[in-house]
């Protein structure tokens, strides 16, 4: 066995037969360790190395370093491939890719070097030009520090566990409340500082977890813990505050001191008092706001947080609602309830559609607007509201503004990349969220990011992206629905299948239901995928998606009344939204198909013709337009809308439903899909 061991392929380590593409993933590794600063495979051994080498076992480079051009990051992916079929296949391919503008980026010195050291890797008898090769490579790395590729100083992550109590006491629990919402408040206003508290951290700040692993799944610097225990008679609070370093769990920081438990608002002020000495040396951004709050409207606010932080929602989030209220009309300017309240109707008005919540929406977030203009938090839930409206173009571009104003912001460049995602700009979306990820690697950023590499058809980088989220909490149920929905666009309607039940069996979403229907449904069994369907209606009554699918399930099996009588809803729904103004793309779409359908063939041409000039490179909306071509007879048309979705890497699965079953007697429509991934 020749070659150095940390540049080994896995079939060279496995001691199997070799050829150029062994020595192209020898490159991606040596790519890979000076794009990065270390190697792909280490280990304190030659054969703990090559045991790693043959399990390709390798952190992704982007994770290591983010801040990597995309163009490059996909050519050592791709040189890297475990299966030497998934790799360039030769030389010349590697010289090809390196070559993309992204890389030459005005230096086209160290792309032709680049090109150059690739050819070098043609054939076994170069293995001594290797320290040739590394200088050649020494110049992408000289540009990519010029290009700023490997620099720029992350903010310090700090998550805020919530605080604890050991009494039962009343006010125990609104006080937990005030001082977890104090030290946010306080660590939100300080410069190099990016504050994580809420329904995030409780969700992973479980009693039987050690810190450092809640600072590495939260992607944290650090932890600041707050406990509270009675004294005196129960007349103070004794708050003990720590600074808890996120890697070692070692202690950085740490104070005890006693206040009024009568009041809230002296609590609070204590709490932030005491946590400026902790973190002295950490300039002020902006300045505390004036009070603006009522002692009645501070306690109906932190009931609601304590109810909707607490896991304790009512149904409809109307108990969280009614004590929002009171807090706002209590204290008009009060801000923290109007953005929190904003938030919620936010949320039930992309989950129920209703335009009464929409409107609430609209209203809170112009009053948020004119008591805080400037303010982050009131200008992510702007930006959400946007999305939920339907309105990503100007979304994306309120993102835009705000990662200008606030470039160290992790979550105004994840906001970002969903709103370019839902556009359909997946690479630029794909650059946001590895920007995100750089300034602070957080799981949900890892879950965006794998939404994007699966629209884009990537299915190996989704999963790679996944797999270190599940490995740190394999009962993640958004990562593992995240997984299934990337089984079903590659194919694997099985996986899919299995996954997406271990999914509905710890939760029952309106999308987990719709997404196992279908990959019930690309089995062959459609009455058990319309079940599934109905069963998502009832959840989301005003959703068109399920009806949709039902629709669909119900025509497969020949029951042509139901259909037409779901598919009437579903097209009833979309009209009644769209007229509404919620122009989303899946509404466009929905109506083109539910038209079709229907036999209104003319109709749902002119309604895809609108959706794809709003959407002209979403693989979804091409598909829709190969599909009612399909339906229509129009296999001209058909052809063309095929081959322009799969060259969107619409996945091969959509093109196996009933609706195209005539048309695979068509070569050309039978070469065109067995080119899809």
């Amino acid at each position: 066995m020749v070659g150095t061991t940390r540049a080994m392929s896995p079939e060279q380590a496995l001691g199997q037969a070799i050829d150029a593409r062994s020595d192209i993933f020898s490159l991606g590794s040596l790519l890979y360790e000076l794009a990065s600063g270390r190697p792909a495979f280490d280990g304190g051994t030659p054969a703990e190395i090559m045991h790693r080498v043959a399990g390709c076992r390798a952190v992704p480079v982007w994770q290591v370093n983010p801040r990597l051009p995309l163009a490059l990051v996909r050519v050592i992916e791709r040189c890297m491939a475990r299966r030497p079929a998934d790799r360039y296949q030769t030389a010349a391919e590697v010289a090809s890719a390196l070559r993309s503008p992204e890389l030459a980026g005005g230096t086209a010195v160290a792309t032709r070097a680049l090109a150059a050291t690739a050819l070098y890797w043609r054939t076994r008898e170069h293995w001594l030009a290797a320290a040739g090769a590394v200088l050649a490579l020494a110049a992408l790395v000289a540009s990519a520090v010029y290009f700023g590729w490997l620099s720029s100083p992350a903010p310090r992550v700090v998550a805020v566990l919530p605080a604890t109590t050991d009494t039962s006491a009343e006010g125990a629990a609104l006080a937990a409340t005030a001082v977890t919402h104090a030290i946010a408040e306080h660590l939100a206003r300080l410069e190099g500082i990016v504050t994580i508290s809420g329904r995030e951290v409780r969700a992973i700040a479980t009693e039987d977890r050690r810190p450092t692993d809640i600072a590495r799944e939260l992607g944290a610097n650090e932890l600041v813990e707050a406990s509270l225990t009675p004294g005196e008679g129960g007349r103070l609070w004794r708050v003990t505050l720590s600074r808890v370093e996120g890697t070692s769990g070692k202690m950085l920081w740490s104070r005890t001191v006693e206040t009024a438990a009568d009041d809230l608002f002296v609590l609070q002020d204590r709490v932030t008092t005491t946590l400026e000495d902790g973190y002295r040396g950490f300039s002020t951004a902006r300045s505390a706001p004036p009070r603006e709050a009522s002692p009645a409207a501070l306690r109906a606010f932190l009931e609601a947080t304590t109810r909707l932080e607490g896991g304790r929602s009512s149904p409809g989030h109307r108990e969280e609602i009614s004590r929002l209220r009171s807090a706002i009309a209590t204290s008009p300017r009060y801000l923290d309830p109007v953005v929190n309240l904003a938030a919620i109707h936010r949320y039930l008005y992309a989950t129920t559609h209703d335009a009464a919540h929409r409107d609430e929406m609209d209203r809170l977030l112009a009053r948020a607007l004119e008591l805080a203009p400037e303010d982050p938090q009131v200008q992510l839930v702007q930006v959400a509201a946007l999305v939920a409206k339907g309105e990503s173009e100007a979304a994306a571009e309120r993102a835009r503004e705000l990662t200008r104003q606030r470039p160290g912001d992790p979550s105004a460049w994840a906001e970002l990349g969903k709103t370019l995602a839902a556009l359909g700009r997946y690479d630029e979306a794909e650059r946001a969220l590895r920007r995100a990820y750089a300034l602070r690697p957080a799981w949900q950023t890892l879950y965006f990011l794998a939404d994007v590499r699966r629209a884009r058809g990537d299915y190996p980088a989704a999963r790679e992206t996944l797999a270190p989220i599940l490995a740190a909490a394999p009962a993640n149920t958004s990562a593992l629905a995240k997984l299934a929905e990337v089984e079903m666009y590659a194919g694997d309607f099985a996986r899919s299948e299995a996954l997406y039940r271990e999914v509905v069996a710890q939760r029952e979403t309106k999308s987990d239901l719709v997404n196992l229907g279908n990959a019930v449904f690309f089995q062959g069994r459609y009455q058990e995928a319309a079940e599934l369907y109905q069963r998502a209606t009832t959840l989301a009554t005003s959703d068109p998606l399920p009806m949709a699918n039902l629709a669909d399930a119900l025509l497969v099996q020949g029951r042509q009344q139901e259909a037409a009588q779901a598919y009437r809803r579903a097209l009833a729904l979309c009209t009644e939204q769209l007229d509404a103004g919620r122009r989303t793309r899946t509404l466009l779409d929905l109506r083109a198909r539910c038209l079709a359908h229907l036999g209104l063939g003319e109709q749902a041409v002119l309604a895809v013709q609108e959706a794809i000039r709003e959407f002209p490179d979403n693989p979804e909306t091409v598909f829709v337009a190969a599909l009612v071509a399909a339906i229509n007879g129009d296999d001209t048309s058909c052809l063309a809308w095929t081959r322009r979705a799969i060259q969107l890497h619409a996945p091969r699965a959509w093109f196996a439903t009933p609706d195209f079953h005539r048309l695979q007697a068509n070569p050309a429509f039978r070469e065109l899909v067995a080119s899809a991934r």
